[in-house]
């Protein structure tokens, strides 16, 4: 890293400019901090170029894409204003240094290494595909390498698959040796995810062996043996010269998956001790060096910006830019050995570029807990409660150091307090803690802002990530359903353990918001909210006012369990993205995963030899046999219709696909008419029509439908994982164990095969801004997202909770038992309809009422399609901009 110099602005943004990472022909990169201390990258154009707008569109075009992606493989952008002036982009400051970089340093990867390569990169390119995106320059100087694992970075160049022309005729985005022959050819292919693939194969080729997989030439001679050679590969190690050879296959078609690389080749780490000794030094003595950079200053806290998604940062000049010396000049793929120069003059490099903690993203698309059921009328039973509502355990650490004093006067001299660790403190914390990252000290400790933060005057470290006072006591409000508070309590004694005894009070209630809502007026909060029950808090509304924290840092700390990983890497997909409620940070989140189905008791079905349906005919099938028995084929809780949207909404979404799904999400005009929405309608329609659902279903609340469906008196009910502890008096009085599975295939040309389900993250929680104490509620979080805490939740919900892999399948309730099974079968083939999220009112009030008629037969398909079509263009009129869409 360089200083600055009299040229270089001293701020952009929010960020006060620390010192130049690099730069290239198309501007600079700096190395920033914020007010709070938050360590960042951030990238502007060079002066002559701002006006420019064909660069500035692409400059635009190349933000747009980085905010798309997510996930644990790519360095997220945290702001942008690309029409500043000038226009600048910061990402997250990653403790990693260029492949390129380390392949030149320190020779060719070992395979194992470079079989964690690949898997990491080819989970980038699953999340960047996920988009619609295509990178379009995968190569070794935008492959980070860092203690955790592999960052893809630079999407200067990523744009959509299905508008692939970016440039001028004749000319080529890419980089010779990587690019893949549809890129090179004017007339081949299009380009597309399969680009990418190709290039993957020539990453690996140069990390094992320092060269290209087409040698070392100039561009042209590169291009050539592309389209008209055969990839040198033969000389690879087994397994990765079958995984070189299929990615470099010159027809797209040939080109492997990448869920098939994964399946073939290993998943995805762990990345503890992943890389060799030479490169694990080279990242500590960069750790260091950006460490003991510069001390920050005593500028007053600012609002943090919250994490975007994925992103790229310039970390060195390149040759012919600019001036630089030392450690941050040179080329980042002009030498001989990478595969060839850029072929595009303005493709950006990438070399040192570090990850904060505090800002990182996950990499799925936004989602949110489903909405809760209204209130019944006064004489009705209670409102289902939705107990889980939709919206190796490691020893105590020990106690932090008493908290610093307030004052933070200047030593003896003048010399400013320091922010972070010295050089010294740091070297000497790192090679006590081995360069190996042996239980995840290194891998904490290479993030900048590990060692402050938190709570004034205490520093952070691996066994108190957050910051938490000692001695500093938790509150926490829990909503009281059918849920023991058990996890929770087993969470206290883990924290009280480490931080003094007595510190953690819980309080149960049935109505979160009218419990919390006054104290959050009143600036006395909580520190922890479970924000379930059937009346809870309007988060949105409560992230917009900036009332809630961002749980980004419990997010980027490290799992109680494996501290090689973090919290965030331990969720299952969707458990983050339920909480982003805005353009940034993540303001909630959720503790369990529920599936939504039909459930049934699988006894029933084997008394009289039924087997569970596949298709929609042999679910009308099933259901007239039922009838001559004198059982109703299906039964629901006609007082809340919205039950109904846990069957009707993903068969949908696996008649249409996901697309119809989100334009239903959306109130696109015209979505209700689409082919999959009528083809779904006119199934359930059926069921009334001949009679094979329960009439006296409209009268019912969710007790009364669970009470005759566990008499035996019909087959199928539509319900949440909840349904088991629910329905468990009325289960054990008739010696019940239920199973839920998915909903049949309603045509034979669905868009998603048979086994397609709803599955999404619920039981929210949250901390307030305000709390007295923000870090201790994280932490008592973060405990619980322990797999002690997590199993103990499952036994007691009958849930599965949001850690991944925390239940032992073997000791799961049937009913539960067969969620997982049916979770794990589904596979990618998931959904998680957000419209009840997002315009609760219109589900419950609208859309469930259509839905009750239509599938008592009181209603034709038309008639229902065009009364839920108005109901969702008056609300788009009452939301010109919904406030979320996909």
């Amino acid at each position: 890293m360089r200083s600055l110099t009299t040229g270089d602005p001293e701020r952009l943004g929010p960020y006060r400019l620390v010192g130049v990472l690099g730069g290239g022909g198309m501007g600079r990169v700096y190395l920033a901090r914020s007010a709070g201390g938050r360590t960042v990258a951030v990238k502007t154009a060079r002066p002559e170029l701002a006006d420019d707008p064909h660069f500035r569109r692409r400059f635009a075009r190349e933000v747009a894409a980085a905010r798309l992606v997510g996930g644990p493989f790519v360095a997220p952008v945290v702001d942008a204003e690309p029409d500043g002036d000038p226009p600048w982009m910061a990402t997250a400051y990653v403790p990693g240094i260029s492949l390129t970089d380390a392949v030149t340093d320190h020779g060719p990867l070992p395979a194992d290494t470079v079989r964690l390569l690949a898997a990491g990169l080819a989970r980038a390119l699953t999340a960047l595909h996920a988009r619609g995106l295509v990178h379009r320059d995968l190569k070794s100087s935008n492959v980070l390498l860092a203690a955790d694992g592999p960052r893809v970075i630079d999407f200067g160049i990523a744009h959509s698959a299905a508008h692939s022309a970016l440039t001028h005729t004749g000319m080529a985005l890419g980089t010779p040796g990587y690019m893949a022959p549809e890129q090179v050819s004017s007339d081949g292919p299009p380009v597309s995810g399969a680009t990418d693939v190709f290039a993957l194969g020539g990453v690996v080729v140069h990390a094992l062996t320092g060269r290209g997989p087409y040698g070392s030439a100039d561009p042209q001679v590169l291009m050539y043996r592309t389209v008209h050679e055969e990839p040198r590969v033969d000389h690879l190690p087994p397994g990765l010269r079958e995984l070189a050879r299929e990615c470099l296959a010159r027809d797209p078609e040939s080109r492997p998956s990448l869920t098939r690389i994964e399946d073939r080749h290993g998943p995805a780490g762990p990345y503890t001790g992943w890389l060799p000794v030479p490169v694990t030094r080279a990242l500590l003595t960069l750790a260091s060096d950006i460490l003991e950079s510069d001390g920050g200053t005593n500028d007053p806290p600012a609002p943090m910006p919250g994490p975007g998604h994925g992103g790229d940062q310039d970390g060195r000049e390149r040759p012919g830019a600019g001036s630089g010396s030392g450690p941050d000049a040179g080329s980042d793929s002009g030498s001989d050995s990478g595969p060839g120069p850029d072929a595009y003059a303005d493709s950006n490099s990438g070399s040192v570029v570090q990850r904060e903690a505090e800002v990182f993203t996950a990499e799925a698309t936004p989602e949110a807990p489903a909405a809760e059921a209204p209130p019944p009328a006064a004489s009705a039973p209670p409102a289902p409660t939705r107990p889980i509502a939709p919206a190796a355990t490691t020893a105590p650490a020990p106690a932090p150091a008493p908290a610093a004093p307030a004052s933070r006067s200047a030593p003896p001299g003048g010399a400013a307090p320091r922010r972070g660790l010295s050089r010294r403190r740091a070297l000497a914390g790192l090679s006590a803690l081995g360069a190996t990252g042996a239980g995840g000290g290194v891998y904490w400790a290479l993030r900048p802002g590990a060692g402050g933060g938190g709570a004034k005057g205490v520093r952070k470290g691996p066994a108190n990530p957050l910051g938490v006072r000692s001695g500093a006591g938790v509150s926490a409000v829990l909503f009281n359903g059918a849920v023991s508070a058990s996890y929770v309590d087993k969470a206290g004694g883990s924290y009280e353990k480490a931080f003094g005894a007595g510190l953690v009070k819980t309080r149960q209630v049935t109505a979160v918001q009218k419990e919390v809502q006054p104290r959050l007026t009143s600036g006395d909060p909580p520190d922890l909210v479970n924000n379930s029950g059937a009346r809870p808090l309007d988060t949105l509304a409560l992230a917009g006012d900036g009332q809630l924290a961002d749980l980004t840092p419990l997010l980027e700390a490290p799992s109680l369990d494996d501290p090689s990983k973090t919290v965030r890497e331990t969720l299952r997909p969707g458990a983050v993205e339920a909480g982003v409620l805005g353009r940034r940070g993540v303001h909630v989140l959720s503790y369990a995963q529920t599936v939504y189905g039909l459930w049934y008791v699988p006894e029933l079905l084997e008394e009289h030899g039924w087997e569970y349906p596949r298709t929609w005919d042999d679910m009308l099938a099933l259901c007239s046999e039922a009838k001559k028995e004198g059982i109703d084929g299906w039964i629901f809780a006609g007082r809340f219709p919205q039950y109904l949207t846990f069957c009707v909404l993903p068969a949908i979404g696996q008649v249409g696909g996901r697309k119809a799904l989100e334009a239903i999400d959306n109130l696109e005009g015209g979505a209700w008419r689409h082919d999959a929405v009528r083809e779904v309608f006119e199934a359930y329609h059926q069921l009334g029509a001949l009679g094979l659902v329960a009439r006296r279903s409209s009268g019912y609340d969710h007790i009364d439908s669970q009470r005759v469906w566990a008499r035996r008196e019909a087959v199928f009910i539509p319900n949440g994982t909840w349904l088991e502890q629910e329905a468990r008096p009325f289960a054990e009085e008739k010696k019940l164990s239920p199973a839920v599975g998915a909903g049949p295939a309603i045509t034979s040309s669905d868009a998603m095969p048979y086994g397609t389900l709803w599955a999404g993250p619920s039981e929210p929680f949250l901390v307030p801004a305000e709390a007295g104490n923000p870090e201790g509620g994280m932490e008592l979080l973060r405990r619980m997202l322990s797999g002690t805490a997590a199993r103990d939740f499952t036994r007691s919900a009958s849930s599965l909770s949001s850690l991944r892999n925390a239940e032992r399948p073997a000791d799961l309730p049937r009913g539960l038992a067969s969620a997982h099974e049916a979770y794990e079968a589904a596979g990618r083939n998931l959904v998680n309809p957000r419209l009840g999220d997002w315009y609760p009112d219109l589900v419950r009030d609208e859309v469930g009422p259509a839905l009750r008629d239509l599938v008592l037969g009181e209603a034709a398909p038309a008639k229902t399609v065009a009364r839920i079509q108005k109901a969702a263009d008056a609300a788009a009129r009452e939301a010109p901009t919904p406030r979320r869409r996909h």
